[in-house]
């Protein structure tokens, strides 16, 4: 929200946030391909709102409200701001001002801005919160992986600071998390759905023009013969003689998309993802919630349905690693 529209954002239940997770929650249920009849049956869409059935329009007002709302609301905040001269450096002040000339259209150069943003926020807040969830479930279910990668950060960057990205080549094992965090539990399985341009034979099939065309990312990123034990976390599947494997198959290859409709943002993302890893394993330790007895509570692997994939909610303990860690967290914010 920060580095898109110049938003801080105090909490979880701050407004914009609550906006956005509306809005995202609305997209990731209805985009998914199938998810209804009149997918299959297109001319179920002139069924008026009212009619037995057409839960699908009925529903599509209330989302389309929260994804104007989540496309509206943040940029005028920054469109405000930006006029008081107090709007924060930020991607809406980058193409408000880049785009900000006389006679170029400007109702339509606002719309493409504004879609511009919602696009950029959307896309990346969901995936990327949910590839860090994934992240935090795989060191409560495999603390091997978490104490290999504190060892090499400790090597590394030591005890008195947190990571930087001129660490990076240095952390190999951290790279191979992130990794195993995009192939492990892809946030988008599916992906997105996208039709051919035009006729086309695969395998022996016909695709004709505008046929819609699903591409399974999980079955690829689980594929037995590429990653041996598809179901474990194991970052080790990237690491020959303690560097990054250039042989082994980069999943991010499948896990953001296929040619020239693959995510824009996906360095990004990659970008964002890696440092909250190496800085949350720098100072903290992730274990399992306890219950009454003191026994271990260890989450089950449940994921939520939808085109995006994200953890089903899990206890878990984060503290951090050292009194000098905690100061260290301390001074950063």
């Amino acid at each position: 929200m920060k580095a898109t529209y110049g938003i801080d954002i105090e909490s979880q239940d701050d407004r914009y946030v609550q906006i956005a997770e509306k809005g995202a929650e609305g997209f990731s249920a209805s985009v998914n391909a199938g998810s209804y009849l009149v997918d299959y049956i297109p001319i179920l869409k002139y069924l008026p709102t009212w009619f037995p059935g057409a839960e699908f329009k009925r529903r599509g007002k209330v989302w389309k409200r929260a994804v104007d709302a989540m496309r509206e609301v943040p940029f005028q905040f920054s469109k405000d701001h930006m006029a008081r001269g107090d709007l924060k450096s930020c991607a809406a002040m980058s193409l408000l001002e880049s785009f900000s000339a006389p006679n170029k259209g400007n109702d339509y150069r606002e719309t493409v801005i504004k879609d511009t943003l919602g696009t950029i926020y959307a896309a990346g807040s969901e995936t990327t919160v949910s590839t860090i969830a994934s992240f935090f479930l795989a060191m409560v279910l495999f603390p091997h992986v978490q104490e290999k990668a504190q060892r090499e950060i400790d090597a590394v960057v030591g005890t008195d600071r947190l990571p930087t990205f001129s660490d990076r080549d240095n952390l190999p094992y951290i790279d191979a998390i992130l990794k195993e965090c995009l192939r492990w539990h892809p946030v988008i399985p599916l992906n997105i759905p996208h039709s051919v341009t035009e006729d086309d034979i695969y395998d022996g099939y016909l695709l004709p023009k505008g046929s819609r065309v699903v591409v399974n990312s999980w079955a690829i990123l689980h594929d037995e013969s590429v990653y041996e034990a598809p179901h474990l976390f194991n970052p080790d599947r990237f690491i020959k003689h303690g560097q990054l494997d250039p042989l082994a198959q980069d999943p991010t290859v499948a896990a953001f998309g296929f040619g020239r409709r693959k995510c824009p943002g996906m360095l990004l993302a990659k970008d964002s993802a890696w440092i909250m890893i190496a800085c949350v394993l720098s100072a903290f330790k992730i274990n399992p919630e306890k219950d009454d007895e003191g026994r271990d509570i260890i989450p089950e692997e449940d994921y939520c349905e939808g085109l995006l994939s994200h953890p089903a909610q899990f206890p878990c303990s984060i503290k951090p690693r050292s009194v000098r860690h905690g100061e260290i967290i301390s001074e950063t914010i």
